[in-house]
């Protein structure tokens, strides 16, 4: 049992005025609480007694002035739902008396509880809260007791005073009606039109519903609460920021309305729609890769381009061996930077062996150098006793990667000593000292207390997590034995030069005939398509696999039970395949490769068997998640007739023959080219893509710069990603999300929704997401219709028949709308 409610609150109207009375008037006010008590699920009390003859002062004293007037209301303001209490005396229901809406705390109303009955008697009190459309919703004994205040006033004055008062606590209730319909929490019906209007977003006058299969729209008035739902997406300022972007879809709510009388809960933006939460927002873009390479064009150039180099060795790189003593001394440099160059070329020395092509007259950058030298001093705090090993530094016949000394090869850290490693920058031991020079020392214990290796090994081969916060931007394996890094991002980027014909490649980790984004993506979907994806042959001689499709692809045709296997998997139809396969040879070979299924995966494919279906379609789902852009299906028949059909998909980084973009629409490889003259003049034959001719019409000599660009999981530069990982989305919250999105991602930055369209939104009423097509992500209705007059005549739709948003952006599929007047 708790304790009685018998806690004072603040004065009522006719308490302020008892308050303002003379002496002997005051005394003939009684008013006094009436306790309350919670148990049992009940919450109870008696009706109180009636004052016998000779009780009170002043006015009536000496005579029965009846029986109290029972007041009962909130113990704290209301906001838009009203409240209802119900009295029982004696096991007898008595008539209800509802609190109206926004009443002020201790604005107290009379219970109608009758003159007959008895003095004493026990009586039960029921409270609930009524909805605008007259639902009720009951509060418990505990919920009622902490909210409820009962009062009982007797005497002639003080009846007096309660009926005074009682206007002036109507005036204040309809104040505040007044002031919460200006707000989004607390407005209803033409007040809330009047705040759309404000926005120009009018009431809906239909219900759309989304299916699987189609969509409805019926007439339909938008309700209140669904209207304010909506209008609370566009009221909040929007902050163009990722922290505005994530206060706003998981944050607080921005209306500042809330609480148990039915103002929205805590959440963001979305609150009013029951969003699951959290959102993420990745805004991490996939960066550039460079090359650069020195060309002086024309026959006679290729002692103007070693002339360059050499030029460069004396000038600006690092010597760490004593061949570089009388370089360095020739140098005419202030004494600070001679002493800085001087420690480079001796920590180097000690901390690293010359071996292969670096051990005769190395030299590299001094960014480069830097770099090398915190490694050295990492590796020996953290205990490594062995130094590391370089095998290729600045060499002028390396190509771009090798020439100007920006790029070096070493040997691989081991498994085991980065094992060790992480296990030693996780649990340092105190008792064994960081043994690394003086003059280094706070910047290495910095730097290891930054190191964040994985739980994994395996997830980091090439130990990314401690060569990169030394500097070493790129960190790219060549292969099982050597490794190539540099200070600056060169990652897997390639120039090849045929004479004045200038050739970029985008290499593949450990592969360089592939292209970054076809060779590391289809690596990650083969090695998470467990348990086939080991099983998986990558036919990686280009030539003989579009040789082998020649020679054994076979037509189908439209009424072949495999057409409706490509459907069902997510692969294009294609029934006569050679046409495809013939446009192939003339691509880039690093950008499309050949893999065939499992013998019997692929057999049970073919044969429509569901298991096969599914698992061939979860491996297209993790080709498009790797943002490989095409593939194309291919049906192999031995030659002859015999032996077993099987199943081949060439996979492209680019658009292939035939499919075009059937996996993703979006561009996964670029380049663009520039130059930096040094003398005389430089042309280049295009500036984009994967090759191009210089020339020079003065004997110029320079330096070709290649940018290149490769789509992995993460965004695009001007551009952010909004996925939920751990919920789903019905239509309506899809609508909400998009509309959201659509107004805070500020100008000229696009926003990826492919997540949550993908595999976040369910149709219908089955509990599983329904991948959208194109048509599906279109279907969702404009908040504010009657806006972006103005945009609609500037901007045009990036796709013919698609208005990306009703404000065109520069994305095709972030907001794929259909343009006004078309059906969607």
């Amino acid at each position: 049992m708790t304790a009685p409610a018998t806690v004072e609150t603040p004065a009522a109207a006719h308490r302020a005025m008892a308050d303002h009375l003379p002496a002997p008037l005051r005394a003939a006010v009684h008013d006094e609480p009436v306790p309350l008590t919670a148990a049992d699920g009940r919450l109870t009390g008696r009706l109180p007694a009636i004052p016998g003859p000779g009780t009170g002062t002043g006015p009536g004293t000496g005579t029965s002035t009846g029986r109290p007037l029972i007041l009962a209301g909130p113990g704290r303001d209301l906001a838009e739902r009203a409240l209802r209490l119900t009295a029982t005396v004696a096991g007898v229901a008595q008539p209800p008396l509802l609190v109206p809406p926004f009443t002020e705390a201790d604005a107290l109303h009379p219970l109608p509880l009758g003159p007959e009955q008895p003095a004493g008697a026990p009586f039960e009190l029921a409270a609930a809260w009524l909805d605008g459309d007259g639902a009720a919703h009951p509060l418990t004994a505990a919920e009622a007791a902490g909210l409820l205040r009962v009062r009982q006033l007797s005497g002639t004055t003080a009846r007096l005073l309660y009926v005074l008062g009682a206007p002036k606590a109507e005036i204040r209730r309809t104040a505040r009606q007044i002031a919460a319909s200006r707000t989004l929490a607390g407005a209803r019906s033409g007040a809330l039109d009047e705040l759309g209007a404000e926005l120009e977003a009018p009431r809906f006058a239909e219900r759309l519903t989304v299916r699987p299969d189609g969509a409805d729209v019926q007439p339909a008035r938008e309700s209140d609460q669904e209207y304010r739902a909506r209008l609370a997406v566009l009221r909040p300022w929007a902050v163009p920021s990722p922290q505005g972007l994530a206060g706003l879809l998981n944050g607080a709510a921005p209306d500042g309305g809330g609480g148990p009388e039915g103002g929205a809960p805590n959440g963001g933006a979305l609150a009013r729609f029951a969003v699951p939460a959290p959102f993420t927002v990745e805004d991490s873009a996939n960066g550039l890769a460079m090359a650069f390479l020195v060309t002086a064009p024309g026959g006679g150039g290729e002692l103007d381009r070693l002339t360059v180099l050499d030029q460069v060795r004396a000038v600006h790189l690092v010597h760490p061996g004593p061949d570089g003593d009388a370089v360095h001394a020739a140098r005419p440099l202030p004494a600070d930077r001679r002493a800085r160059d001087e420690h480079l070329r001796a920590a180097l020395r000690t901390g690293w062996t010359f071996a292969d092509r670096a051990a005769v007259q190395p030299a590299l950058a001094r960014g480069l150098a830097a770099a090398l030298v915190r490694l050295a001093a990492c590796r020996k705090a953290l205990g490594a006793t062995a130094r590391g090993t370089l095998l290729r530094v600045q060499d002028r016949d390396g190509g771009s990667r090798y020439e100007l000394g920006i790029g070096a090869d070493l040997t691989p850290l081991s498994a085991a000593e980065l094992t060790a490693l992480a296990a030693r920058v996780r649990t340092p031991e105190p008792s064994v000292p960081l043994e690394v020079p003086p003059e280094i020392h706070p910047e290495i214990r910095a730097l290891i207390a930054e190191l964040r290796p994985p739980a994994d090994p395996a997830d980091d081969p090439d130990g990314r997590w401690l060569l990169a916060p030394c500097g070493l931007t790129t960190v790219h394996r060549l292969a099982a034995d050597r490794l190539f890094v540099s200070h600056l991002p060169l990652h897997g980027m390639v120039l090849d030069r045929d004479a004045d014909q200038l050739r970029a490649r985008y290499t593949a980790r450990q592969d360089e005939r592939t292209h970054a984004v076809l060779g590391d993506g289809l690596t990650a979907a083969l090695r998470a398509w467990t348990p086939h994806g080991a099983a998986t042959t990558v036919l990686t001689d280009r030539p003989a696999a579009v040789q082998r499709l020649r020679a054994e692809a076979q037509q189908l045709t439209a009424a072949d039970p495999v057409t409706a296997a490509f459907r069902a998997a997510g692969l294009p139809a294609v029934s006569n395949p050679l046409p495809a396969i013939d446009q192939l040879p003339p691509l880039p070979a690093e950008l499309y490769t050949v893999i065939t299924l499992p013998g019997q995966l692929g057999t049970d494919f073919l044969a429509r068997q569901a298991e096969a279906v599914a698992q061939v379609r979860r491996l297209v789902g993790l080709l498009r998640d790797q943002w490989l852009v095409s593939a194309l299906p291919v049906v192999l028949a031995p030659a002859g007739g015999t032996g077993t059909r099987t199943l081949a998909l060439v996979v492209g980084a680019v658009p292939l023959p035939q499919v075009g973009t059937n996996l993703n629409r979006r561009r996964a490889v670029g380049f663009r080219w520039q130059t930096v003259r040094m003398r005389g003049a430089l042309a280049l034959s295009a500036t984009t893509g994967a090759a191009t001719t210089v020339g020079s019409p003065d004997g110029g000599v320079g330096v070709v710069l290649a940018l290149g660009y490769a789509r992995r999981r993460r965004t695009d530069p001007y551009e952010f990603s909004v996925d939920l990982p751990a919920g789903t989305l019905d239509h309506r919250q899809y609508e909400a999300l998009m509309n959201l999105l659509d107004r805070v991602h500020p100008a000229g930055t696009a926003v990826d929704t492919s997540p949550i369209r993908r595999a976040r939104v369910v149709l219908g009423t089955g509990p599983d997401p329904t991948p959208l097509t194109p048509e599906q992500s279109r279907l969702y209705r404009d908040y504010r219709p009657s806006r972006g007059h103005l945009a609609d005549r500037v901007f045009k739709p990036v796709t013919a028949g698609l208005q990306v948003g009703v404000r065109a952006t520069v994305r095709v599929d972030t907001y794929l709308k259909p343009r006004k007047g078309e059906k969607p």
